[in-house]
């Protein structure tokens, strides 16, 4: 082999096969790394539907309790201490558990 033979093969590039194959498995990662980012998506969407409606029964059953805990309170249900009279003489009103 001559020198010039070696000069020339020491500064070729990529053959075609090489870039083929270097670009099939560049698609290979952008693919999967697409299917990945698609997936993501989908189930942050997924979640958050099903967060919305556990945060929905949540509040329900928190606005449920709270009007039941209205309904019925011990100190309604508890007789009415002896009234003084006001200044008119005439007694105060009577809370919404007297009878």
């Amino acid at each position: 082999m001559s020198s010039k033979s070696l000069i020339k093969n020491s500064h070729s590039g990529f053959t075609l096969l090489e870039v083929l194959i270097a670009m099939s498995v560049l698609v290979f990662i952008s693919y999967a790394i697409y299917q990945a980012t698609v997936e993501t998506y989908k189930l942050r969407d997924s979640l958050s539907t099903e967060g919305n409606f556990y945060n929905g029964i949540r509040m329900s059953t928190s606005i449920l309790q709270r009007d039941i805990s209205m309904i019925y309170s011990p100190l309604i249900s508890m007789p009415d201490k002896p009234a003084t009279p006001n200044p008119q003489g005439q007694p105060p009103p009577r809370g919404l558990g007297a009878g």
